[in-house]
């Protein structure tokens, strides 16, 4: 008995989901410079959980992470190189305005081309 409500409410969630997307791409087609602002957004947003995801922490390298493997595979890291930028990022140094930036002079970049064309 209760399968069967779990069941009905997972048919419906994902009916919602999919409406929902649905009218998420038809505005997207609609509206090409704000979807690439909400992208823009959404993908700085996500920098730090992906670099968490890596094993860049805010107490250093995460050991056996992806991070730790490049880091290995590196030897001694050279200061200010990307490695290191991406490290003091997640430890709130320099890193924090220079990755920062660098995700805005993308998406700024990226806006004006789309800007440009639509």
């Amino acid at each position: 008995m209760f399968a069967r409500y779990v069941k009905a409410a997972a048919a419906k969630s994902w009916a919602f989901v999919r409406n929902n997307v649905r009218k998420g791409v038809k505005s997207a087609k609609n509206n090409p410079r704000t979807a690439t602002a909400c992208a823009i957004v959404l993908v700085a947003a996500a920098i730090p959980a992906i670099l968490a995801g890596i094993g860049f922490t805010s107490s250093g390298i995460a050991a056996g992470s992806v991070a730790a493997g490049i880091q290995a595979g590196i030897g001694n890291v050279a200061a200010h190189s990307g490695f290191a930028t991406f490290t003091s990022a997640m430890m709130g140094g320099y890193g924090v305005a220079a990755v920062g930036s660098f995700v805005l002079a993308v998406g700024a970049t990226v806006y004006a081309f789309v800007y440009s064309y639509t």
